[in-house]
């Protein structure tokens, strides 16, 4: 190999460690907002449903996972629910904290959902049919970030009040 092709060759791995190095600090500070707003958003994370420690004025389901992740400004929630009969139910909405009707998918008795937020831990969401108010959930994170708790009262599709408190835990 001549002195010019390794010249060459060096300054080729030379581009290219840098062309690695300067990927790997783009894509660190374009990934990094996200991540430091997930980690200030205390509802984000993968939670399960402790039925021991929830009340429900019907029966509990056997299990539900709710799965919160961030889309831009909006919350995105799905919830995969296997209830004590019945098929299993996966539901899921992306939100802001705005007030507006947003879509939900998978649910049969809730075509809507509006969310505000209350403080830095608490959140309240509003369920609709038909742009009717249907339930209303209060969710609070702990301070320890370790629970989830959603005070959820509303109407089943029966017409008959309903007052639930679920317990979740951060997994």
């Amino acid at each position: 190999m001549t002195r010019t092709h390794m010249t060459i060759r060096r300054w080729s791995i030379v581009a290219s460690t840098w062309l690695v190095v300067g990927l790997t600090a783009t894509l660190g500070a374009v990934s990094q907002p996200p991540a430091k707003a997930a980690a200030k958003d205390p509802f984000v994370g993968t939670w399960a449903l402790n039925i021991a420690k929830s009340k429900f004025d019907g029966t509990p389901p056997r299990s539900s996972t709710a799965t919160i992740s961030l889309v831009g400004n909006k919350r995105k929630v799905a919830v995969h629910t296997v209830p004590a009969v019945g098929p299993e139910s996966n539901t899921e909405s992306i939100a802001a904290d705005d007030g507006k009707d947003y879509p939900m998918k998978g649910s049969a008795t809730v075509d809507t959902v509006a969310v505000r937020k209350i403080d830095a831990r608490t959140i309240e969401r509003r369920d609709k049919k038909d742009g009717k108010v249907i339930a209303t959930l209060r969710v609070t994170a702990s301070q320890d970030g370790k629970t989830m708790t959603v005070n959820q009262k509303g109407t089943n599709p029966q017409g008959r009040p309903y007052n639930n408190v679920l317990v979740y835990e951060r997994q």
